[in-house]
C-alpha cells in the first residue's frame, strides 16, 4: 500500500483490559494477524486479578509491536486515555479485550483514511456474538460513504446519542479509525469517573471536531455479548451516573450549539436515562416504606435541571423512537404516576430474565 513503510507504526490499536483471560487472546491474536502489519498494540492492563497480565506480558515479549503497562485499576476511560498518550501514531484504533477483528479491518480503514483524507472512518455495522447466535448488523446504504464539513456534525452528533437497529451506530469508539490530530484539535479525552457512556461524550467531541468522516458499507468489527445478571448491569451511583452524562452533554451543547433535529434526539437520550433509574429503584426495594423513597427520588430526578425540560418537551416524540413496551411508562409519567412505575419496576426486577451486557 502506497504510503505504508515496513518500520515504522502507522495505526495505534489501544487495548484496555480487565479481567477478561477467557477472550483476550484471541483479540490479540486477531490484531497481530491483521495484512496491515505496520501497527503497534497498546494493552493497558487495569489492574486485572485474573491471568491477563500474564498474557499481556507473554505478547509484548513475543511481538515487538506490542507493548504493554500495568497499572492500578481506575477504569477503562483512565486506560484508554494512557493509551493515546502513549501511541506514538498519526492514528487511533480501539478494540474492546473480548472482542476481535476481521484480518482486513485495519488495513481496509486505513487505505480509506488516506485514499479520502478523513479524520475517522467508521465500520458499517458490526457482528454482534451472542452466547448462542451470531446476528450480523449491517447498516442502510443511504447511511454509508463520505460526509464532509457542516454535513458530517450534522450526519454524525445525533446518530452518537441514539441508537437504532440497523442504523449507523455511533455511540461507541471501538469500530472507528480516528485521526489523532483531530482528538488532539477537539480536546477529546475519556472522562475519568464518568462509568456510563463515556464512549458517546468522547465521540461527539470527535465528530464535532472531524472536517470528514467516511462510513464504510460492511462491517469488520466481531463484538461479543455475554449473558450476566440483570442485577449486575447497575451501578450503585446509578442516578448521579445518569445526571453527569446529561451534564456533560448539555456542556457539550454549550459550547457547540446544535440544531432542533439533536435537542431532539437529546430529549429523547435523557428520557431513557428517566427509564433507566427508575428501573434502578424499582430494583432496590426491600420493603413497603421504600415504595415512597422511590417514588420520591424518582419524582424528583424528573424534574431536575434537564430532565424536567424533556418531560416538557420531548416525552410525546419519545413514542416515535423507544419500542412500544416503553410507551405505558411515558403515559405514567406524563401524569405522574411515579407510585406506579416504581411498582412496576420492582415486580419486573424479579422476573427471572437475563440481559445480555458488555463487562468493560
Amino acid at each position: 500500500m502506497e504510503g505504508i513503510s515496513k518500520n515504522a507504526p502507522l495505526v495505534s490499536v489501544i487495548i484496555p483490559v480487565y479481567n477478561v483471560e477467557p477472550y483476550l487472546q484471541q483479540c490479540i491474536d486477531s490484531i497481530l494477524c491483521q495484512t496491515m502489519k505496520e501497527i503497534e498494540i497498546i494493552l493497558i492492563d487495569d489492574g486485572s486479578l485474573d491471568g491477563c497480565p500474564q498474557i499481556c506480558d507473554q505478547y509484548a515479549g513475543e511481538d515487538g509491536r506490542v507493548r504493554v503497562v500495568h497499572q492500578a485499576n481506575a477504569g477503562v476511560s483512565a486506560a484508554r486515555n494512557l493509551g493515546m498518550k502513549l501511541a506514538v501514531t498519526d492514528w487511533i484504533f480501539f478494540v474492546d479485550p473480548d472482542d476481535w477483528l476481521e484480518s482486513c479491518a485495519i488495513k481496509t480503514m486505513y487505505r480509506r483514511a488516506v485514499e479520502e483524507k478523513c479524520d475517522i472512518v467508521v465500520c458499517g455495522g458490526q457482528y454482534n456474538h451472542y452466547p448462542h447466535k451470531l446476528e450480523i448488523e449491517k447498516i442502510d446504504e443511504c447511511e454509508t460513504g463520505d460526509f464532509l464539513g457542516p454535513e458530517a456534525s450534522a450526519f454524525a452528533l445525533p446518530r452518537v446519542l441514539a441508537y437504532q437497529k440497523d442504523r449507523l451506530y455511533l455511540m461507541s469508539v471501538w469500530g472507528k479509525l480516528y485521526r489523532k490530530a483531530c482528538l488532539e484539535t477537539g480536546g477529546c479525552r475519556f472522562l475519568e469517573g464518568l462509568r456510563k457512556h463515556e464512549d458517546k461524550v468522547f465521540n461527539l467531541y470527535a465528530f464535532q471536531s472531524a472536517n470528514k468522516i467516511s462510513v464504510m458499507a460492511f462491517p469488520v468489527y466481531h463484538y461479543r455479548r455475554r449473558n450476566e445478571s440483570a442485577t449486575q448491569t447497575f451501578f450503585p451511583d446509578e442516578p448521579e451516573q445518569s445526571l453527569r452524562y446529561i451534564s456533560e452533554v448539555r456542556r457539550f451543547l454549550e459550547k457547540y450549539p446544535q440544531g432542533g433535529h439533536f435537542q431532539r434526539v437529546y430529549n429523547g437520550s435523557i428520557i431513557g436515562e428517566i427509564l433507566k433509574v427508575s428501573k434502578f429503584w424499582g430494583r432496590g426495594i426491600c420493603c413497603v416504606s421504600d415504595f415512597s423513597r422511590a417514588a420520591a427520588l424518582l419524582k424528583g430526578f424528573c424534574r431536575s435541571g434537564e430532565c424536567a425540560g424533556a418531560m416538557r418537551t420531548g416525552i410525546k416524540g419519545a413514542y416515535k423512537s423507544f419500542p412500544p413496551k416503553c410507551w405505558p411508562f411515558f403515559v405514567l409519567l406524563e401524569i405522574h404516576m411515579y407510585h406506579l412505575v416504581i411498582l412496576i419496576r420492582f415486580f419486573q426486577a424479579r422476573l427471572p430474565a437475563k440481559k445480555i451486557v458488555k463487562t468493560y
